[in-house]
């Protein structure tokens, strides 16, 4: 019979921990870039829209002179907030269920709205993050 060789330990060990680090670090990163984000999209929006947060980026998604982009990214926004005093203008904006995801430089993606419409009423995993805003 063979004698097979058991692996150490402290290599499970060292194994176990870099991968539990670099899952903790993509979290992180993850979190951080849609932080990033929502952050840039609110001070875009309160520079040219008034009210705070939440109240320039509902207005930023109405206002039909903005780019259809600029809207969609401030209908993405809401939703990562996950303040429900979105939801009605949200509900307003959503026209139904688009048959694939709908390029967001060319029109108001339903899609977009329907997540925002859901994260606004059940809430997401960011919203904790922009509990200032």
């Amino acid at each position: 019979m063979k004698n097979i060789k058991m692996i150490s330990p402290k290599l499970v060990l060292y194994a176990f921990t870099s991968v539990v680090v670099l899952i903790f670090t993509g979290v992180v990163i993850v979190y951080a870039t849609l932080f990033y984000h929502v952050h840039k999209y609110c001070d875009n929006a309160t520079k040219n829209h008034e009210g705070k947060c939440v109240d320039a980026l509902i207005s930023l998604a109405q206002n039909e002179r903005e780019s259809i982009r600029r809207r969609n990214d401030s209908i993405w926004a809401l939703g990562q907030l996950a303040d429900k005093k979105a939801l009605s203008i949200l509900k307003s904006m959503y026209k139904g269920v688009p048959d694939s995801r709908e390029p967001l430089d060319k029109v108001i993606s339903q899609y977009e709205i329907r997540k925002a419409i859901r994260w606004c009423s059940e809430g997401n995993w960011t919203s904790w993050m922009y509990r200032g805003y």
